[in-house]
């Protein structure tokens, strides 16, 4: 059913919206979908492009990257090409974006003013759907691997990491050995010191745990 579809039709665009009139102020093109959330830090808007993956590949046009906009009138500040594709919203802190890769094993520090990479920060685990939580100059998201087949799950491995986004370097990682799926796309939250996150209990058909 999804190659009866047209996703050849599809693109990105980023699109600045008057709140009073409802009419388009300006629209920006891409030849990729922006699968982000836009990220506003200051007059600069940062989004990211990638592939649906539930699109056929053929479809895919494999123009990786992350984007800052000018707030004013949609014109490119910078590009940031990558190799992977990007699905997570990217977060902010201090001058810097952070942004996990979608098959990459790995997550990418930027300079928010110029898009130069400032870091890479290995996981391993490709699979990267989970936006960061930022607290305190710490960033923390979940990644994982597995290979699916219904009833049979097997190669499977799902951690959460936080990343000091000071020294741009791993602080610790946690592997959920029970986890089937889930950690790698949900987006934590906080409250009072504790971070929250969510999993699918042993399979990806398993029962949601809910954990602090």
């Amino acid at each position: 059913y999804l190659d009866s579809q047209r996703y050849d039709l599809t693109n990105g665009s980023v699109i600045d919206i008057n709140l009073s009139s409802g009419k388009v102020v300006w629209r920006h093109n891409f030849p990729d979908q922006i699968m982000t959330q836009p990220l506003t830090v200051g007059n600069t808007i940062i989004v990211a492009m990638g592939n649906n993956l539930e699109a056929p590949k053929k479809y895919w046009n494999y123009a990786y990257g992350i984007i800052a906009l000018n707030m004013s009138n949609g014109k490119t500040i910078w590009i940031r090409n990558m190799t992977f594709t990007n699905i997570a919203t990217p977060a902010y802190y201090n001058g810097k974006i952070i942004e996990p890769l979608m098959g990459g094993g790995e997550a990418v520090v930027l300079n928010a003013t110029t898009g130069n990479v400032i870091a890479d920060i290995y996981t391993g685990l490709p699979t990267t759907l989970s936006s960061p939580l930022i607290v305190n100059g710490v960033a923390y998201f979940g990644a994982g691997v597995a290979n699916f087949s219904e009833g049979n799950e097997s190669s499977q491995t799902f951690s959460f990491y936080a990343v000091n986004l000071t020294s741009d370097s791993t602080m610790w990682q946690i592997n959920f050995t029970h986890a089937g799926g889930g950690i790698n796309d949900v987006s934590p939250a906080f409250y009072n010191g504790i971070v929250v996150t969510g999993y699918l209990h042993e399979s990806v058909y398993g029962n949601p745990v809910i954990v602090g």
